[in-house]
């Protein structure tokens, strides 16, 4: 069985019914793993979140952070996440790396400083549909970016 099973419903009448597919009494099918579109999304999201990891630089600004960082293509635009990084915390924290795209408008400037816990982040979905959401805790040292996370990737999904 896939560790994947127990997140996603494949019943036709509910597209996000969440962990639960069993209750639509029966009408549930078996899932059998990751579709075309699923694995497109998940390996979109993982390339955003490689691409900005090692850009990260102890004492970079958060403008030149937003200037180096993975642009995303624009049918995901519209439901990106509002920020690319943001501290590690009981919600997004400071500090706030918006996408290139936003940094005129909502972005601005500060210094990413060591000892800072970031995390990298990714939601990738089309407007209408599934998308998939990723994310990387990072701690910034004083000479580089030190990966905290220690989940693995789904394969299923990076096939």
């Amino acid at each position: 069985m896939s560790s994947l099973q127990p997140r996603f419903c494949a019943c036709s009448e509910c597209p996000q019914c969440g962990p639960q597919p069993q209750h639509h009494e029966g009408r549930a099918k078996v899932w059998k793993g990751p579709n075309a579109a699923q694995r497109d999304l998940y390996k979109t999201a993982h390339e955003q979140v490689q691409h900005n990891m090692p850009i990260l630089k102890p004492h970079m600004s958060f403008r030149d952070y937003a200037n180096a960082a993975w642009d995303i293509p624009g049918k995901y635009n519209a439901r990106r996440y509002y920020l690319s990084v943001h501290g590690s915390g009981m919600t997004g924290e400071y500090p706030y790396l918006y996408h290139h795209g936003d940094f005129p408008d909502a972005g601005y400037d500060g210094e990413i400083l060591p000892g800072m816990t970031l995390c990298v982040e990714s939601v990738i979905g089309a407007e209408a549909g599934e998308g998939a959401k990723l994310e990387q805790q990072v701690l910034i040292t004083e000479t580089d970016v030190e990966l905290l996370s220690e989940f693995p990737f789904e394969a299923a999904l990076m096939a």
